[in-house]
């Protein structure tokens, strides 16, 4: 079909599943992110101020504020301080701290990188 539209309210249901009713006028993920990319960019968003900033913790550890993002249509969102233990070598390291947008496994995350592999941005993988 070239000319889709929505999002309107189904007038009947076609099928249950699990207890929740499909209308005649269901939509997709895929449907949403397309929705949903043509006015927001990706990014975390403003409000708070710092939102997944990343802090000195003790030792080798970083503390992660509480924050929401996007990436390519996903959204996430993180209500409590998260902990991130970082390895040391010999010698003295850079880290990046990433979200990551996983197609496959459905999920964003939050990844460690060295500063010298370079961010992953392909149809099913996309960091920020």
């Amino acid at each position: 079909m070239a000319l889709r539209s929505g999002l309107f309210d189904s007038t009947e249901i076609i099928e249950s599943a699990s207890g929740y009713p499909r209308g005649n006028r269901a939509e997709n993920a895929e449907f949403f992110l397309l929705y949903f990319s043509r006015f927001v960019g990706n990014g975390v968003y403003a409000s708070p101020s710092d939102g997944f900033l990343v802090k000195a913790g003790d030792g080798l550890n970083v503390k992660i504020m509480p924050g929401d993002a996007f990436i390519n249509g996903y959204f996430a969102f993180c209500t409590e301080e998260q902990i991130i233990s970082l390895f040391s070598g010999v010698e003295e390291t850079v880290y990046r701290i990433v979200l990551r947008m996983n197609r496959i496994l459905g999920c964003i995350s939050l990844e460690v990188l060295d500063d010298n592999i370079a961010l992953t941005r392909n149809e099913n993988i996309y960091e920020l």
